[in-house]
């Protein structure tokens, strides 16, 4: 999931829409002191032939009076159209808002960019989980680093091999934030029996684990400048994670825009920065609508080892998953790795990998840097 700076445009009084936003004037004062958005007068400009197009009722329905602008890149944005802004605050890592948008629900913004709404994340979620987990066929031990909203570790409990999900997760105020106004995302994981929620950095406990785990999903904001990611795409990061997993255990992460054009190398390093800790590497790649673009996401194991089939992977999921998935089954599976050639000859032919040193940045420095 991505960070960067947003901007909030306030549509004018008299524009009416079937669903009114719900004024909150403190809390949108300090949506933008603690977020660091600015809050500009006036509609988001429309060409008069499209809105002619448009019938008074749908022009009505397709105003909300206030817009989220998220910067995919310096020159391309995506708006969402907010209904009610829930939540603004600034943690001592990041600024985090929920807020209900448009047709997508409850949504939650990290340091400006969108990272889960309720009615899309299952998009994310299931190919994020699932797959490694098809990969090991019946884990034990899940170790998440972030996942905050409790949606990765909702899907790993659906194993029925699963005894003990971890989930290590920097920010508390997020996890806070998403229990208060996400609960249909989490769904009450970190309640479960088998679910330990530790607040802590991944980096620390990676470094000090003890255990062995047979899949670990890294749910993590991209790397931006100065972020709580920026240390946790290097090979060095990858190494300590390597030493935590068993034998035949499996590593799923997201790796930035699949787009080369929106993000020409971040998923290229991070799959050779992979390949490099764990000598074979599987991309492959989702599309999560609020999220403007295709997302990569990669694979790896502790030994290496092919993908599973269709057959073999819709065998899996139909014995070892409690109920039915909404965004996964074995063509699914099989169809997540069918990568453009474009996007396969870059992520091969990649040599420069990621280090502590040498770091990988996302489009977007951090808005929790303003002040």
């Amino acid at each position: 999931m991505l960070s960067s700076a947003f901007v909030l445009f306030p549509l004018p009084l008299r524009v009416r829409t079937s669903h009114k936003f719900v004024s909150k004037p403190s809390l949108a004062q300090s949506f933008t002191s603690l977020c660091g958005v600015r809050m500009l007068n006036g509609t988001p400009k429309r060409s008069n032939s499209t809105m002619s197009n448009l019938s008074s009722s749908a022009q009505n329905e397709a105003t909300p009076e206030m817009w989220f602008v998220e910067h995919l890149t310096p020159h391309d944005v995506y708006h969402h159209g907010i209904r009610e802004l829930l939540h603004a605050s600034r943690s001592a890592y990041q600024s985090i808002t929920v807020a209900e948008i448009g047709a997508y629900g409850r949504a939650l913004f990290l340091d400006g960019k969108i990272q889960t709404a309720e009615r899309d994340e299952h998009l994310y979620h299931q190919p994020l989980v699932h797959v490694p987990c098809i990969q090991v066929a019946s884990p034990r031990n899940v170790l998440i680093l972030g996942g905050a909203d409790g949606g990765a570790a909702r899907e790993a409990l659906r194993w029925k091999s699963v005894e003990h999900v971890v989930v290590v997760e920097i920010d508390e105020q997020v996890v806070d934030a998403c229990n208060k106004y996400l609960p249909k995302i989490g769904r009450g994981s970190f309640n479960s029996e088998r679910c330990q929620l530790i607040i802590g950095d991944a980096l620390d406990f990676v470094g000090n684990c003890k255990s062995e785990y047979d899949v670990v999903i890294c749910d993590l904001t991209d790397p931006v400048e100065d972020g709580p990611s920026s240390n946790l795409f290097s090979i060095e990061f990858f190494k300590k994670i390597k030493a935590c997993m068993s034998e035949r255990s499996a590593l799923s992460i997201q790796v930035g825009p699949a787009s080369l054009v929106e993000s020409p190398t971040l998923m290229p390093r991070i799959c050779a920065t992979l390949r490099a800790a764990f000598g074979v590497v599987h991309p492959y790649q989702i599309f999560t609508p609020t999220y403007g673009s295709p997302l990569g996401m990669a694979v790896v194991h502790r030994v290496p080892q092919e993908i599973r089939g269709t057959a073999e992977a819709e065998q899996l999921l139909s014995q070892e998953v409690e109920g039915d998935l909404s965004a996964l089954d074995g063509p699914a599976f099989s169809a997540l790795f069918a990568l453009p050639p474009c996007t396969r000859k870059a992520i091969e032919e990649e040599q420069e990998i990621i280090t502590e040193q040498n770091t990988a940045v996302a489009y977007g420095p951090a808005v929790s840097k303003t002040k």
